[in-house]
């Protein structure tokens, strides 16, 4: 099957010195001590990639309680940077990824309610659109898709983050 067209799409830089990772303690040590993801999650509902809860500790504890289903967690602040980011927070990106599910369920032939939002990431992704995406209003939710796009800060609070 045949590539679908990508709608026109001006991707925005994009950079946050307020992003929070949160994670099972053992993994957030780790991850501290080597300053780096070794390796970008697969198994996140937008697609592969290392995910952050900007400007809300509390998101990024939540998040750990309810995944990891566990109090001890560890959560990492982080800058994150892009120059080929999807926002869609904004109309103009958001749009663009109603066009392109649209056309990939059209070539598929099904309903475009079967088109999940990661696989329209993963084909901006692999055709080198993006490198990262902004979702979720309120205390938003962004995600990298690589850790090249991240730079660690630090642990925050160690009373907290039991660092």
């Amino acid at each position: 099957m045949a590539r679908p067209a990508i709608p026109q799409l001006e991707s925005v830089s994009y950079e946050t010195r307020n992003a929070f990772h949160g994670t099972v303690l053992a993994d957030a040590q780790k991850i501290w001590a080597s300053r780096k993801f070794d390796r970008p999650g697969n198994d996140g509902r937008f697609g592969p990639g290392v995910y952050f809860w900007e400007n809300s500790v509390q998101a990024a504890i939540n998040w750990v309680r309810i995944y990891y289903r566990t109090d001890d967690y560890g959560i990492l602040r982080a800058s994150v940077h892009s120059d080929s980011f999807l926002d869609l927070l904004t109309n103009e990106h958001f749009n663009a990824l109603l066009v392109l599910r649209n056309r990939i369920a059209r070539d598929k032939g099904c309903p475009v309610d079967r088109v999940k939002v990661a696989s329209v990431l993963d084909v901006l992704r692999a055709a080198g659109v993006i490198d990262g995406v902004r979702l979720i209003a309120g205390i938003n939710l962004t995600f990298a898709t690589g850790p090249e796009n991240t730079s660690f800060l630090g642990p925050i609070d160690s009373e907290v983050v039991g660092l």
